[in-house]
């Protein structure tokens, strides 16, 4: 463990097993590897290490199987200063005998953890929570200051906000895939919009369903086809049967609900996403679908110079967004990536205010270990 104050710090990163991971809830993975690329570009950091909490090292679909050294988690005790977990991944008994041996644990939020706890309650779903977790601090990577409050009375510790990061994800990684914007895909096939459905009433699909509906009704010749992304479990509920039923997209036949076996593939099927959140909590999907090229329409004000923004839940403006980033975005595609550019280096692991923030942080998470040498 931390020793004294020129010790280097050795950190493990638990992800959670395969079983666990929930795609409507937060890419944790993505996350995680973010924070390893940040991280290990600090300078007293010895070594980040990732721990595997599943049995699941092997795991290719990991993007930790791109990392360095993987240790198990009966092993991470002896090994590392600090772990960064998420809820529910590690159980509180082990965290807490880390800590009295004096390690540090930090739980990084994924984001809209408000909404997380009250739809627990209201819809009855599960998700992996277990409870305030033992921590000596908590980071909020992102847009999620919203979500201090709440985080700080959970789980009585000092909450961190701390800089969006990204960094390109290994190969077949991130939302787009291998995928890239082919030039003139959208002038040529016409608009075909990728809806992400998510179980999570912070970033919905009810609010970019209405913006394409709204848009094919304002120009019925732009919206090819609309694919509507983890929706299928909806199929047999009676309000979202009779909204789709109603709409204008359905009546054109211009709507497909993801079956469950084949999901569509941006790129392929689909050619730009519209998506909409609540809580302003950036998602690392955003900057890979733009990233990648594809036309963005969003309502992010972190990333309101990135893709095509609109605020709030303004549905005719989405609408107008989503038919002027139709009719436009071949054309000024250089100057869409030149600006994703620019994003991007702002969020950068190396980037001088995010090495900065991060290493601050992990100085003031190991500080009382320290103060105690």
């Amino acid at each position: 463990m931390i020793s004294n104050l020129d010790d280097t710090v050795r950190i493990g990163i638990a992800f959670p097993a395969a079983s666990d991971r929930d795609r409507d809830i937060a890419d944790v993975d993505r996350l995680l590897y973010h924070l390893a690329c940040v991280l290990e570009a600090i300078g007293f950091v010895e070594a980040v290490l990732a721990v595997d909490t599943g049995g699941n090292a092997a795991d290719e679909a990991s993007l930790f199987a791109h990392r360095g050294a993987t240790i198990r988690l009966a092993d991470a005790d002896a090994a590392i200063d600090v772990l960064i977990v998420t809820p529910g991944v590690i159980a509180a008994e082990w965290l807490a005998c880390f800590r009295a041996r004096g390690g540090r644990v930090v739980l990084v939020d994924p984001g809209s953890s408000h909404a997380r706890l009250i739809e627990t309650t209201l819809f009855d779903v599960p998700i992996a929570f277990s409870g305030a977790e033992p921590c000596d601090t908590v980071w909020l990577c992102g847009e999620a200051r919203s979500s201090a409050p709440i985080l700080r009375a959970f789980y009585r510790c000092p909450v961190i906000p701390l800089p969006a990061i990204w960094c390109e994800a290994p190969a077949g990684g991130g939302a787009a895939g291998r995928a890239t914007y082919r030039r003139d895909s959208v002038t040529r096939d016409g608009a075909r919009p990728l809806i992400l459905h998510h179980r999570s009433t912070a970033a919905t699909m009810l609010v970019p369903l209405l913006i394409c509906e709204q848009a094919v009704r304002a120009d019925g010749k732009t919206i090819d086809r609309v694919h509507l992304l983890h929706a299928h479990a909806l199929r047999e509920q009676a309000t979202f049967a009779h909204l789709i039923a109603s709409s204008e997209l359905y009546r054109q036949h211009r709507i497909t609900i993801e079956d469950g076996h084949r999901a569509p593939v941006l790129g392929a099927d689909a050619n730009m996403v519209v998506a909409h959140q609540m809580g302003g909590v950036g998602h690392a999907c955003y900057l890979d679908i733009v990233a990648a090229g594809f036309p963005l329409v969003h309502n992010l004000p972190a990333l309101a110079d990135v893709g095509y923004f609109y605020p709030g839940n303004a549905v005719d403006t989405g609408a107008a967004t989503l038919l002027a980033a139709s009719r436009d975005h071949d054309r000024t595609l250089d100057d869409y990536r030149a600006r994703t550019a620019r994003a991007i280096a702002r969020v950068a692991p190396r980037h001088p205010v995010v090495q900065t923030a991060y290493a601050r942080a992990l100085v003031a998470t190991t500080a009382p270990a320290r103060a105690a040498a």
